[in-house]
């Protein structure tokens, strides 16, 4: 500086000292994110063990509506999930099946929704129909008093499910059509999901999907048992009765009709001798008399025998089995 005055490097100076500091790095996250709308109240311990609990559950249930329907129905688990009763609710078609089931003695109750086009397939097979899918439609009174009764059996599966925690009877308390006029619980109030895909096997496969839903505060009084609860099970033997009391599954096995298609040798036939045929044309076949046809079920060939005829109707003497039995 000279003469009082000020060079230009020390005005640079000084102006490069007044401007602010930058910030040399961005501050820690040190806080976790909480949404309020959606608080995760279910613990991971809690979960695995609701989760083991009802593979009892579901093998139960299956069983169950196997013998009332005399068709093979699974019930495979798909996911757990945590999500408020009221996008629950929001989720549903109208009209779905939904059974409120009381669970005394807690004090809350619980949710099955069934889709309403697996409902109706399960009606058509319990009124002697083949099982097949059904267009949607919603379910007349006398298809909900049977959906009911279809319903005790997944009340009796519960109950065998909560056995080992606390003694619980789960009965129905309703069957709605319309999701908006079911409240079990607050809106905004927490509820355990537990997603199931259900498929019957009758004259086809027919799939539809299962939940069932705990809201909180139904869980609450049990959660310090279902936490600490070690869930274990032996697999019933279907040739043994299990500790539960259930019959074994072949005890019902009288019971079940089982189509047997007898089948000839296969003949091979000019495409002209078929297509010049007139009534009363007689074919001549490969299959030789006294030679063994085969019985099928399913397609699968399962016996041998010999056709012939009991009084006025046709016959088939068994003579060799091709299974092991």
């Amino acid at each position: 500086m000279a003469d009082g005055k000020l060079s230009q490097t020390e005005i640079d100076a000084l102006l490069a000292a007044m401007r602010p500091q930058s910030v040399a790095s961005t501050p820690t996250k040190n806080y976790v994110e909480f949404d309020f709308r959606r608080p995760s109240k279910f613990t991971r311990e809690l979960i695995r063990s609701v989760e083991a609990s009802h593979e009892l559950f579901s093998r139960r249930f299956a069983g169950l509506v196997t013998q009332q329907l005399r068709a093979v129905v699974h019930v495979e688990p798909l996911a757990t999930d945590q999500i408020t009763y009221q996008d629950y609710i929001r989720s549903m078609a109208n009209p779905t099946v939904l059974t409120i089931l009381n669970l005394a003695p807690w004090p809350g109750q619980a949710v099955i929704e069934l889709s309403t086009q697996m409902a109706l397939t399960l009606v058509d097979r319990m009124l002697g129909g083949p099982g097949r899918p059904i267009p949607l439609r919603r379910p007349t009174d006398l298809e909900i008093t049977l959906i009911r009764v279809l319903m005790d059996a997944a009340c009796s599966a519960l109950k065998e499910t909560f056995a080992d925690v606390l003694e619980v009877t789960p009965t129905v308390s309703s069957v709605e059509l319309n999701p908006n006029f079911v409240q079990a619980v607050a809106p905004s109030e927490m509820a355990l999901l537990l997603s199931y895909q259900m498929s019957v096997t009758s004259t086809r496969r027919t799939d539809g999907l299962l939940t069932l839903c705990y809201p909180f505060s139904t869980l609450q009084p049990a959660m310090e048992r279902l936490e600490r609860q070690v869930w274990t099970e032996d697999r019933p033997s279907l040739m043994s009765a299990n500790s539960s009391g259930i019959p074994p599954l072949n005890a019902h096995l009288r019971e079940v009709d089982v189509p047997i298609t007898v089948r000839l040798r296969v003949s091979k036939i000019p495409a002209i001798d078929v297509a010049t045929l007139r009534p009363g044309d007689v074919l001549r076949l490969d299959h030789r008399v006294g030679e063994p046809v085969i019985g099928t079920v399913e397609g699968r060939e399962v016996l041998e025998g010999n056709v012939g005829r009991v009084g006025r109707r046709l016959a088939l003497q068994l003579t060799d089995w091709l299974v092991d039995q």
